[in-house]
């Protein structure tokens, strides 16, 4: 357990008392800056197996564009190593975030059931929104911490259901189910976290090589058109519908992975509601 010193419980009390409202029930979006972003994006990989992700060039630019439509100020990292990621969480815990709305992450990488890839090798996932408590992170207590994981979180491929009219019952829907075991997952307690990711524990995620993931495409479509009237958990309901209505996969020479399906998986520790309202740096909004 940590110990904190009384300067840095006092500083933290400060911060609470200056940014927000306990009140409201709805996060603080007045201060000076909407806040940073920052995008962790892997196309290449050192480690002996992993293919080149073509395509996530796209996710990468789709992904900047509705951020700064937001008002973040995004800054992009390719291909970074583990020491280097580390890195640039150390340098973004230790900024002064006082006057920042909130704080995103995206990280558009390989992955397994418990872990992520760095350029040069795994690494454990809940590195990335530890690095950002309010021990570590101040200046971000009571503001909310977003994290976006586009990539495979298993080896499973999902079939979908498919629903059979039967006579039974007066002709209701039957669905045909298959039951799958899912990869334990643990999270840490903190509030004031939402860690998205674009698939269920255990399954593969899909990306098209041409026009970028699922997940990605139909987030950055409900981030652009309706991030500034509707709450992050509703909009990311809707992202979730999209990619598993919206989206199949189309492998007919390959059996195993044709006509397969996607949902996302989202975990909060959010304790308000998030709305991103215009703001005079939104690029897009402002326009």
């Amino acid at each position: 357990m940590a110990c904190w010193n009384n300067n840095a419980v006092q500083e933290i009390e400060a911060l609470i008392e200056k940014t927000v409202d306990a009140s409201s029930d709805f996060y603080n979006m007045s201060h000076q800056n909407r806040g940073t972003a920052v995008i962790f994006n892997h196309k290449y990989f050192a480690v002996q197996n992993l293919d080149t992700r073509s395509g996530t060039k796209v996710d990468r630019d789709k992904l900047k564009k509705a951020l700064k439509c937001l008002g973040f100020d995004v800054k992009v990292y390719n291909d970074l190593t583990y020491k280097a990621i580390i890195k640039v969480l150390k340098e973004v815990a230790e900024d002064d975030h006082s006057e920042s709305d909130a704080f995103i992450m995206a990280v558009l990488t390989h992955g397994k059931p418990d872990a992520l890839y760095a350029n040069d090798g795994p690494y454990p996932p809940d590195i990335l929104w530890k690095s950002f408590t309010d021990e570590k992170c101040p200046t971000l207590s009571k503001k909310p911490k977003i994290f976006f994981i586009q990539a495979c979180r298993g080896y499973t491929l999902d079939a979908g259901v498919t629903l059979q009219r039967t006579k039974v019952d007066n002709d209701i829907l039957s669905p045909r189910i298959r039951v799958n075991t899912s990869v334990e997952y643990k999270f840490f307690s903190d509030p004031d976290f939402l860690i998205a990711f674009s698939t269920a524990p255990g399954y593969y995620s899909w990306r098209n090589t041409t026009s970028g993931s699922w997940f990605i495409r139909a987030l950055c479509t409900e981030l652009k058109k309706q991030g500034g009237k509707l709450h992050l958990l509703s909009l990311l309901t809707v992202v979730s519908r999209r990619v598993a209505i919206d989206y199949e996969s189309y492998c007919p020479e390959n059996p195993t992975f044709h006509n397969k399906k996607q949902i996302p998986c989202v975990f909060s520790m959010l304790t308000k509601l998030l709305i991103f309202p215009k703001k005079t740096n939104d690029v897009c909004r402002s326009m």
